[in-house]
């Protein structure tokens, strides 16, 4: 799968269809990345259907252009409902840490959890946790930890 072409959805979907921060006045998506808080308050939600499976791409970026901002990519394939995940099945994240500064450093979940404990398709609404030992694109050379990940979002 080519990430760069997914880093570049990423920031032009953000930009296009950015949501802010979710209905109790928190960031839409915050973790740990080893032990260090990263949190986003722009977020943004896609969701395609077909007639046999649902598709949501969560997309997610910094807010601020000053800085080197972080894109977190999250893909949910087959029916959005409340459960856990399996990664590299039916879910996929993606974690750029400094897309201006370090653009070719890109690191792909290996395991960890992923949970969607709320979905309301009425108001257009999924929230959950995850966790994740992340590696670097494209030998895992490198890992990460994600800890303590949650997001609370609007998908369009």
């Amino acid at each position: 799968m080519n990430f760069r072409l997914l880093w570049m959805f990423a920031l032009v979907a953000t930009t296009l269809f950015s949501c802010g921060l979710n209905s109790d006045g928190d960031a839409a998506i915050s973790f740990l990345v080893d032990g260090e808080e990263q949190s986003f308050s722009t977020a943004t939600g896609l969701l395609a259907e077909t007639d046999s499976m649902q598709f949501i791409s969560l997309s997610i970026t910094a807010t601020t252009i000053s800085t080197d901002p972080a894109t977190m990519l999250i893909t949910i394939l087959g029916d959005l409902s409340e459960g856990s995940y399996t990664f590299g099945q039916n879910v996929t994240i993606g974690y750029a840490p400094n897309t201006i500064s370090e653009p070719d450093q890109q690191y792909e979940a290996i395991s960890g959890t992923f949970t969607v404990t709320s979905v309301d398709q009425e108001n257009k609404t999924v929230a959950g946790t995850f966790s994740a030992t992340m590696g670097i694109i494209p030998d895992n050379s490198v890992e990460i930890e994600i800890t303590e990940g949650s997001f609370d979002i609007t998908y369009l």
